[in-house]
């Protein structure tokens, strides 16, 4: 079996959060391809989808020793040092990432939820916005800009682009939600 359907075979054990047969999988083909980065890196993800985070860590570096510009496991470990509090080395390697890829929307995202966490509200807006730009059918992207204009209190924006996810979903119950969240205090506060 080729590397490609080996990756794709573990990034479906995560999926399905099969952890501990992806991290067999995954050292087993550390020793045979010690140099594969995607290896290292999935490791680290089963890992630190299994609340190790502190071995992903490790997995992710090795990825990146192997391969610099690796950004799934940049971005990956960013996720882990956030997990740890370590929010200074997060918000760095979100950094670097967008400066090498401007449409990685995964760094994009993720910077967005990590300055959220410190009620950073309007930048978290103008990087989802970004990423929107990139892919406007995104619903988690629509969702998180609804969710970051109902934090600053700015209902009709939220409204808005709760609206379009429901265009691209209109069964998502969690928008539906959302959005009676925010119309029942509008007409309450209309009468």
């Amino acid at each position: 079996m080729d590397i490609k359907s080996r990756v794709f075979e573990i990034q479906k054990l995560i999926s399905i959060n099969k952890f501990s047969q992806a991290i067999l999988d995954c050292e087993k083909l550390i020793k045979k391809f010690p140099e594969n980065s995607y290896f290292h890196n999935l490791c680290g993800l089963a890992l630190q989808e299994s609340d190790q985070t502190l071995k992903s860590i490790k997995y992710f570096e090795k990825a990146l020793a192997y391969e610099s510009t690796n950004f799934a496991a940049m971005n990956n470990l960013a996720n882990s040092y956030k997990r740890l509090f370590e929010y200074k080395k997060a918000e760095d390697l979100y950094i670097e990432i967008i400066k090498k890829d401007p449409t990685n929307i995964k760094a994009l995202n993720n910077y967005a939820n990590l300055k959220k966490e410190f009620n950073k509200y309007h930048d978290a807006t103008n990087l989802l916005l970004k990423a929107l730009d990139i892919n406007t059918k995104d619903i988690s992207i629509l969702s998180n800009i609804a969710a970051c204009f109902k934090s600053m209190g700015n209902m009709d924006k939220a409204k808005d682009y709760a609206q379009k996810v429901l265009d691209l979903d209109p069964n998502n119950t969690h928008i539906h939600k959302f959005i009676s969240d925010i119309i029942i205090p509008l007409v309450n506060r209309r009468i």
